[in-house]
């Protein structure tokens, strides 16, 4: 059983199946319960039984403004989420990141603000979402439009390797104990500092000119002792 929820964890495929089966277990049953009652919740346009913020939903000139309304909210807040949230949890909340791109009253700033949208926004999109099941697959519509997008963008440069996946950091550190005669810690490694292509493939020393200092001032004091 433990190795089962391991695969589980571990295996994303997996998981994401396991979901897709507890999805449609839980819509059948739900519909079944709602087909039985006669729920107007199942229904599609206009439907004086159903309301919004007290406001009955009767014409189809509130059905589409609420409609238009629900799929635009829908790709903002995805479209959003997918850029500020991973910036969030990478970028400022990540002890390994020491340079932030804005002043930190800037960053304070980007994320009380978009909590604030994200907390209206989600309450006005629940209250929309289970009035009415086309509203509901409105919002699943652009969601996953917006999702497919994003997800698109964040695989750009992506290169499939699952024995290499999640193993950057630890290569890092393997070079580098290789490199270096001493432990090295990938934290204070400073990538955007290294300019490997401007580094000449070797140095060449003068033979005349690599005398040290001590050698110089030898011979010149030799030289002053022979005239005494």
């Amino acid at each position: 059983m433990e190795y089962l929820f391991e695969r589980l964890f571990d295996d994303k495929r997996l998981m994401v199946a396991l979901l897709g089966l507890w999805t449609l277990f839980s819509t059948i049953m739900f519909g079944y319960i709602m087909i039985e009652d006669g729920s107007s919740f199942l229904s599609f346009g206009p439907n004086p039984e159903t309301v919004l913020f007290g406001s009955k939903l009767d014409s189809w000139t509130k059905w589409w403004l609420v409609s238009i309304y629900t799929f635009i909210s829908t790709a903002i807040a995805a479209f959003s989420s997918d850029a500020v949230v991973p910036w969030i949890t990478n970028t400022i909340q990540d002890h390994k990141t020491r340079y932030i791109p804005y002043p930190p009253w800037m960053c304070i700033l980007i994320i009380q603000v978009f909590t604030i949208y994200a907390v209206i926004m989600s309450v006005i999109g629940l209250f929309v979402a289970l009035s009415q099941i086309d509203f509901m697959l409105i919002r699943l519509a652009a969601d996953l439009f917006i999702n497919h997008v994003t997800t698109l963008w964040f695989l750009r440069g992506k290169i499939v390797n699952p024995q290499k996946c999640g193993m950057e950091t630890q290569d890092l550190c393997a070079r580098c104990r290789v490199e270096e005669p001493w432990p090295c810690d990938p934290n204070d490694i400073d990538m955007g500092d290294l300019e490997f292509d401007s580094l000449p493939d070797k140095v060449e020393i003068d033979a005349d000119t690599s005398k040290s200092p001590a050698s110089g001032n030898n011979s010149h004091s030799k030289l002053i002792n022979e005239k005494k």
